[in-house]
């Protein structure tokens, strides 16, 4: 009972604040201050639901999206063993997905994999979407709430939340689906603000707790969480809690241990990030006028977010020079920093806090310690600038006329939503979104690369449906942006090793052993920045076994292994080299990995049944044929297994799998070739003719002999 009495004379002065002159809260206690506004809630809602719905007609963009939903393992099916793979795997590339350890964010995304239906097998984008708008409903909803339990106003605090909701800054951290974990962890991060300042103002200890619980589902959401613990101190100060004191201190200390600890965690998840960095070599001092410019953009761009863009990169990062007039950013950042104490005197208190918790949220994010390749980021802006729309809605809500001030309120919004509304088109896809890059920003070398990545695997597609030419025409086009982005970036290991990739399947449609070559020096330079990259790894084998060197490409793909033991791919490729030498058990051995390590890899089955082909085992290889074209109905697995038909003497079903192969395959010389003889078995001899006269036109050399010998022309 003492204990309790204590704490209620600790605890009135708290409730109870000046009234005048931008005091931060008029003469109420915390039960007489204004409570949550249904209304307010309500038009929150419509608004950001009218202004994001937009964004469902967009899709995956090629900016991590593949690696976080289309590519990524953890997320394709729900059981306990997925779970538990997120949490706690024993593979740190799975534990510290994309650099980063996020396990509450990949089991978000599992879930919406799950409840999202399946074309051709793969998820729709609006469903990820849609998560993420409704989570940025909600936490622009748990904003009003907060602010008006921290200000006990309910006009700053809608204010303030509708700015939150519509801002253009944030289309970023919404529409982007690989960006789920900044709009997930800031539902934890604003909640748990708002326990803290129950617990600040009631001296309960449950919301003591709930607080420091919804910090550590933040923090499991995103790392950037740790500055909750500098923004609790805030509330801290802003109630006129003595900060420096012992018992103040004790709170903070779990909530600082805690940050510590998931700091430490995210530099070491940093390790395992695919992400390209820039700034490690700058000065300090240079990264100070980095920081300087970064914040001042920040400021200019939450007060009039135009000119946005993807990517902010740095201004050469080939010579690490900076301009001069990023030096002068200091003296104004200075003067609002200044502004803090300025208000603090004359008793501002609500505007010293807003400016003071965006400062506090964005410093970790000004490339003071480098991260990444860009000198500021729209989505890093997220929760520090519910510090900034408190500022602007408290000197929005001194304006003493009520028309004046929901005018003014109206109309900026109506001007943020309409700019939002535009900012979400660019996310539409990956064209749209590189495109729109590079026209802002032409030094973002993560830019070109990916923009030549659209068009590579749209060449892609193209070559699959035998459109050689349109194929042709836009590998061209991607190698031109790969270039620009190794222009920018002499020592781009992806963007040397996409244009390999490019340049080998240049060689694949016009023959052009040319194309080999600079292949081969590309991915070579790949390698030589990037010395566990496994995928050039692979793709230079792929180009020593089309020029013969055969025992280099084994080499390469042994290095994969070493690298990732479980790497289906390689363990494919090494299957088919000894395949190719005539050592079918040690083939079959390794393709049996191959689809051990990844059952989907059905080629892996084709492989196997071919190896039964060559063993004679007709029944084996007629199984697992049959299991590769079930789930992956390819022109290879079709002429296998006309293969095996032709062994056993039928005919017909021969004829019928190659031509299948065919339809799939229609410039194939060597399907065109075993077409013809099939046919020539069958004493057919027109379609015999007519098949090996279009592999002869391919210069197929047996196909020109076999012309001359069966296909004699009538005069």
């Amino acid at each position: 009972m003492a204990d309790e009495i204590i704490h209620r004379k600790k605890a009135a002065p708290v409730r109870q604040k000046r009234q005048e002159n931008g005091k931060y809260t008029q003469n109420l206690t915390a039960e007489q201050a204004p409570k949550t506004n249904l209304w307010h809630i309500l038009i929150i809602a419509i608004i950001t639901l009218a202004v994001f719905s937009p964004a469902l007609k967009n899709n995956f963009t090629n900016w991590d999206d593949q690696a976080y939903v289309q590519h990524n393992p953890l997320i394709k099916e729900f059981s306990w063993h997925t779970v538990k793979e997120i949490f706690f795997s024993k593979d740190l590339h799975k534990r510290y997905w994309m650099g980063n350890y996020h396990p509450l964010t990949m089991l978000s995304l599992n879930l919406s994999y799950q409840l999202s239906p399946k074309k051709d097998g793969q998820p729709q984008a609006w469903i990820f979407i849609l998560t993420n708008i409704l989570l940025h409903l909600i936490n622009s909803i748990l904003v009003y709430i907060f602010i008006v339990k921290l200000a006990r106003s309910d006009k700053i605090a809608f204010i303030a939340a509708l700015l939150f909701a519509v801002h253009t800054l944030h289309v970023e951290s919404v529409a982007w689906i690989a960006e789920r974990k900044d709009v997930l962890y800031s539902l934890f991060y604003i909640w748990s603000l708002i326990e803290y300042v129950k617990f600040v103002d009631s001296r309960k200890w449950s919301h003591y707790f709930w607080s420091f619980l919804l910090f550590f589902t933040a923090l499991l959401s995103k790392g950037q969480a740790v500055s909750l613990a500098l923004s609790i101190y805030l509330i801290d100060i802003l109630r006129r809690r003595k900060w420096y004191s012992s018992e103040v201190l004790l709170e903070k200390l779990p909530y600082f241990i805690l940050a510590l600890i998931f700091g430490l965690v995210a530099i070491t998840a940093q390790k395992y990030s695919l992400a390209i960095t820039e700034s490690t070599t700058y000065a300090l001092y240079k990264r100070i006028g980095i920081a300087s410019y970064g914040f001042a953009m920040y400021i200019l761009k939450l007060i009039l977010p135009i000119h946005l863009s993807a990517l902010y990169p740095y201004p050469d990062i080939i010579h690490r020079t900076i301009p001069n007039y990023y030096y002068l950013f200091i003296v104004p950042d200075l003067l609002l920093v200044s502004l803090i104490f300025y208000w603090i005197k004359k008793k501002a208190d609500l505007a010293a806090f807003g400016l003071s918790f965006f400062i506090a949220n964005i410093i970790f994010l000004l490339q003071l310690i480098p991260v990444g390749s860009a000198i500021y980021a729209d989505r890093y802006a997220y929760i520090p600038s519910i510090g900034w729309f408190l500022l602007v809605g408290y000197f929005l809500s001194k304006i003493k006329s009520q028309s004046i001030l929901w005018s003014v309120v109206g109309l900026y919004v109506s001007l943020l939503s309409f700019l939002t509304v535009q900012r979400i088109k660019v996310w539409q896809n990956s064209l749209t979104l590189w495109e729109d890059t590079i026209q802002k920003t032409p030094k973002a070398v993560v830019a070109w690369n990916n923009l030549g990545s659209v068009l590579s695997d749209k060449a892609l597609k193209y070559q699959d449906k035998g459109k050689l030419e349109k194929a042709q025409t836009l590998y061209i086009s991607s190698i031109d942006k790969f270039t620009n982005a190794i222009k920018g970036k002499p020592d781009y290991a992806n963007a040397f090793y996409n244009r390999s990739v490019a340049e080998y399947h240049l060689f694949l449609i016009t023959n052009d052993s040319s194309y080999i070559y600079k292949a081969l020096e590309d991915v070579n330079k790949a390698i030589v920045v990037k010395l566990d990259f496994k995928d050039a790894f692979i793709q230079r084998g792929l180009l020593y076994d089309l020029i013969g060197e055969h025992k280099k490409a084994a080499i390469d793909y042994e290095r994969v292994i070493e690298l990732d033991p479980q790497n289906a791919r390689a363990y494919a490729n090494l299957g088919t080299y000894y395949g190719q030498l005539g050592q079918y058990q040690k083939a079959l051995e390794y393709f049996r990995q191959s689809i051990k390590y990844n059952p989907k890899l059905f080629a892996g089955y084709s492989n196997i049944g071919l190896v039964y082909l060559h063993l004679n085992k007709l029944d084996s290889a007629l199984y697992y044929l049959k299991i590769a074209l079930k789930h992956n109905p390819d022109a290879i697995t079709y002429f296998n297994l006309s293969v095996v038909y032709n062994r056993r003497n039928d005919l017909d079903k021969a004829i019928e799998y190659m031509q299948k192969a065919y339809k799939l395959s229609p410039s194939d010389p060597i399907i065109l070739y075993s077409l013809a003889g099939l046919y020539l078995r069958k004493k057919q001899l027109n379609k015999a003719c007519k098949f090996f006269k279009l592999s002869a036109a391919k210069n197929y050399s047996l196909a020109r002999k076999a012309v001359q010998l069966y296909c004699k022309q009538k005069k």
